[in-house]
C-alpha cells in the first residue's frame, strides 16, 4: 500500500473523540511552552528532506 493511502485511511478512521484528544494535547503542549520557531521548523524539514533524498 502506498504511504499516502495508508495515512489517508488512518486519518479517516480517526474518531471525533480521538481528534478532540489530540487537539487538547496539542493545546496543552503549547500552553506549557513546548513550541519552536518557524526557523527551527524549516531547518528540521530541510534536514528531513536531506535524510530521505527528497529534493
Amino acid at each position: 500500500m502506498i504511504e499516502s493511502e495508508r495515512s489517508e485511511k488512518d486519518f479517516y478512521n480517526t474518531t471525533d473523540d480521538e481528534m478532540m484528544a489530540r487537539a487538547k494535547k496539542s493545546l496543552k503542549s503549547v500552553e506549557e511552552g513546548n513550541t519552536r520557531s518557524i526557523h527551527e521548523f524549516k531547518k528540521d524539514i530541510a534536514s528531513w528532506k536531506e535524510n530521505r533524498a527528497i529534493q
